[in-house]
């Protein structure tokens, strides 16, 4: 019994006697020449025994939900017990989740920053060899102007 008073359920308030909720039974009854207040009569005690049985059955009720509630703390613990680990297995296992998936998004970043680079260094690359080409094209043709220049001079 010491350990189903031990667990305090939330919201969980003792039952007290509210006195404003008892029935009102005194009646008047004149008793040789003065005035008494007898608490029962005759049609009174009907209403105190309802009254008091209704209280008695709601102390039932409230002791039947507290050994439910108590029976399934008690009995269900080392299911509470393991579902209280398995959650926080799976917080662990999503928190590494996540940093996986950081870690991939990082790396796809970092892959698409050096394809970047490279692509620039093949432009520029091809922008080098268009140049270079143009150049020697028109340094030949400026040698190949120049040696019939010289040929017919000279042949003349």
């Amino acid at each position: 019994m010491g350990a189903i008073q031990s667990i305090n359920y939330p919201n969980d308030e003792p039952q007290k006697l509210n006195v404003s909720d008892l029935p009102v039974i005194r009646s008047n009854q004149i008793n040789e020449g003065r005035n008494t207040n007898i608490i029962v009569d005759k049609g009174g005690i009907q209403i105190v025994e309802i009254h008091f049985k209704n209280q008695l059955e709601n102390l039932k009720a409230y002791i039947n939900m507290y050994f439910l509630y108590d029976g399934y703390d008690s009995k269900n613990k080392v299911i509470l017990d393991d579902l209280e680990k398995k959650l926080k297995n799976q917080k662990d296992n999503l928190k590494e989740l996540y940093e996986k998936n950081d870690k991939i998004k990082n790396g796809v970043v970092v892959f698409n920053e050096k394809i970047n680079i490279e692509l620039k260094k093949k432009r520029m690359n091809s922008i080098h060899i268009l140049f270079l080409f143009s150049i020697s094209i028109i340094c030949i043709m400026f040698i190949i102007r120049n040696l019939r220049h010289y040929y017919i001079k000279n042949l003349l």
